[in-house]
């Protein structure tokens, strides 16, 4: 976790903005951010890609050029640096330095992975490898006045892929569960004159709960439906907003929905009236939320909104032979 997303990201960062000390002479050509205009710029960029990574991917990188200082955190550099670097950065690296870090990502995102082969770990190995041989070619170059460009970080991720192998893939042994089961117990605290001890007590407490929890699930009830809720049964939950009445659908719209309670084999009784009663989202069986665009994509919300999931769609092509 601190090595990946915070150490390495953060020392790639100071080198491309010259910001790391002693300064890079301005003769060498590794520094395409320290330019006020491209900095800002890029950070421009990468705030923008917001919209479009998924929920599920939690919180989103902010704009690196007004909030790297602000607390930024190793989630964000995971996503900006892992996620959205080789596009972001392909605009200002030269290609040289860019076909380099993509190395380095390749390496990164398959050490990462839930599920890992053995020959997906031989190749994030290799170019893990390559990656470091190369960082010496292109940054440090052999040069005592770069020296200081070779951190301890750059030669840790050589063990990368071969402590994956020993450990196990790095979602078992990161620190991310660990670091917020301390801010959890910490935002516990309330006894300032011994913080320690009141700790070590809220501690205990959860573990004690967490077993009875265990032993007699009945303590622990699911949480209740949430107001104004509308089972529909098969674990599917309509959830608020909603409309305060339903309405005549259109005449295309009546046809067509017509047509699927058809094709269902739920058919409406001739002469029917058919109205409709726009919900929000829905609860989906593995716990998902499924959003509409009639009440996400409005003035108020479009300004910050995030895509629920992205969709991979496949078309299927059929030629003709004697075309």
């Amino acid at each position: 976790m601190h090595l990946s997303c915070l150490n390495i990201t953060q020392h790639l960062l100071q080198i491309w903005r010259n910001t790391i000390k002693p300064k890079i002479p301005s003769s060498y050509d590794f520094t395409p951010l320290s330019s006020e205009k491209v900095w800002n710029d890029h950070g421009a960029l990468v705030a923008s890609a917001t919209p479009y990574l998924p929920t599920s991917f939690n919180r989103t990188p902010r704009n690196p050029a007004q909030k790297l200082t602000s607390g930024y955190k190793a989630w964000e550099f995971m996503l900006y640096i892992w996620v959205l670097g080789p596009a972001v950065f392909r605009v200002v690296l030269p290609d040289e330095l860019w076909s380099h870090f993509c190395k380095l990502v390749c390496g990164i995102r398959i050490i990462n992975q839930r599920l890992i082969s053995s020959e997906q770990l031989a190749h994030a190995h290799k170019m893990i490898v390559e990656w470091e041989m190369e960082f010496e070619l292109n940054y440090y170059q052999r040069n005592a006045e770069l020296l200081h460009l070779v951190r301890p970080s750059t030669h840790a991720i050589l063990h990368a892929a071969r402590e994956t192998h020993r450990c196990g893939p790095l979602n078992l042994v990161a620190q991310w569960v660990l670091e917020n089961t301390i801010g959890n117990l910490g935002r516990e605290v309330h006894q300032h004159s011994n913080p320690f001890s009141n700790l070590s007590q809220r501690g205990l407490l959860r573990a004690q709960m967490n077993a009875l929890y265990s032993i007699i699930p009945a303590l622990n009830p699911p949480n209740k439906l949430p107001q104004n809720s509308e089972p529909l049964g098969d674990k599917y939950i309509l959830l608020c907003a909603r409309e305060l009445s339903a309405k005549q659908l259109p005449q295309v719209e009546e046809a067509a929905v017509r047509r699927y309670l058809i094709a269902r084999n739920r058919p409406l009784a001739a002469g029917a009236s058919l109205t409709l009663l726009k919900w929000a989202r829905v609860q989906l069986p593995n716990g998902q939320i499924a959003r509409c665009a009639w009440k996400e994509k409005n003035e108020e919300r479009m300004t910050n909104y995030r895509n629920s999931r992205n969709i991979k769609v496949r078309f299927i092509i059929l030629r003709c032979s004697e075309c």
